[in-house]
């Protein structure tokens, strides 16, 4: 069973091997980035890249912040990098951002010694869940929260919820945020405009990641071992698919639904929902995170303190764009590059693709 450990995972990073094997075709092998700037090297008998081209154009490393508190939670835009740092062993905890091309870190809104697990950003506001500790002595300890960017009101966050719900992941769209709440089972939706709140599905089993397109949500139970959809215009759920082990983190493209499991990343195309979904890609040790753009799927190995890159289809060889890294936990995409954070290395890093 999944349990609420693993929102504050703790990994012994192991070597720098690849325990990764995308479901490639014979004769091809994996190569790694062997150091964290991101040099391409071959793993064995040589490599084939995938029609995809994932080992074409390694993109090279850099640190957009460092010796931070446990950064973890992690979000961009066009201009900026945006995260947490946790409020753990004494520490505040605050929302930070910086630009992505340089300049000093900037403390957004502390977090009050809570962990934020998650976040996301629109055009105008931060938004992100956090975690407490002790619902006896503090019944308002989880919560969902957004402060402006642009610093209005204070800089002060608004609470859109607060309960003992235990939130473990959001996304949003453009009218509302959607968050799953593992202790509760069920999954909220909140109006960014008015504030209003709906419980999209109840009684679910431990939800965890959560993704959407224009249609759909979709959601991992990780206790079912399910992918979870719901149609936004009819309101209805359904099971999407079985997953062969306990789901975790969630992406979508405009065709296929990708998960990662503990050891696995899963696709299934939107057009067979509750058919068989495809493994390409397995033996990770810890997956903590995957992200989807338009050629290439990014997943975080937390343990082995990699972060890789491979074609949507698994075809070709898994590319380790960074290793070395000390427990990347969190991990996003954009149209610029990939970026994650290093929760033991207290890092926020981007791999910023050529022009």
């Amino acid at each position: 069973m999944l349990r609420r450990t693993l929102m504050f995972i703790s990994a012994t990073l192991v070597g720098g091997c690849i325990a990764m094997d995308w479901d490639y075709s014979e004769g091809q092998e994996p190569s790694t980035s062997g150091t964290p700037g991101g040099t391409s090297a071959s793993s064995g008998g040589g490599t084939t890249a995938g029609a995809c081209g994932a080992e074409d154009d390694i993109p090279v490393v850099s640190q957009l912040a460092g010796d931070m508190d446990y950064p973890r939670a992690l979000a961009v835009d066009a201009d900026s990098v945006y995260w947490s740092t946790d409020g753990l062993q004494g520490a505040e905890g605050y929302i930070w951002k910086a630009g992505k091309f340089g300049g000093e870190p900037e403390q957004l809104s502390p977090l009050g010694g809570r962990v934020a697990p998650a976040m996301v950003v629109d055009e105008t506001h931060i938004y992100w869940i956090e975690q407490g500790f002790d619902c006896s002595t503090d019944p308002g300890k989880d919560q969902i929260q957004r402060v402006a960017k642009d610093g209005s009101y204070g800089g002060v966050p608004e609470t859109a919820w607060s309960g003992c719900g235990w939130p473990t992941a959001i996304t949003h769209d453009a009218e509302n945020i959607y968050v799953t709440m593992f202790d509760e089972d069920r999954v909220q939706r909140h109006d960014k405009a008015t504030g209003d709140q709906f419980d999209v599905a109840l009684d679910e089993d431990d939800p965890v990641g959560i993704a959407t397109d224009e249609s759909a949500l979709y959601w991992a139970n990780s206790w079912d071992e399910e992918i979870i959809m719901f149609d936004k215009a009819q309101g209805t759920r359904a099971l999407f698919a079985v997953s062969e082990e306990e789901p975790s983190g969630v992406a979508v493209d405009a065709e296929s639904v990708f998960w990662i499991t503990e050891h696995q990343v899963v696709r299934l195309d939107k057009a067979t929902p509750d058919g068989e979904p495809t493994v390409i890609a397995h033996g990770l040790d810890t997956a903590s995170e995957i992200a989807v753009d338009d050629r290439f799927v990014y997943v975080s190995d937390i343990a082995n303190g990699q972060v890789l890159r491979g074609c949507k289809d698994g075809s070709g060889a898994p590319v380790a764009l960074a290793g070395g890294q000390d427990e990347p936990i969190r991990l996003v995409v954009d149209a610029m590059g990939v970026y994650w954070t290093n929760h033991r290395g207290g890092q926020v890093m981007a791999a910023f693709f050529a022009p």
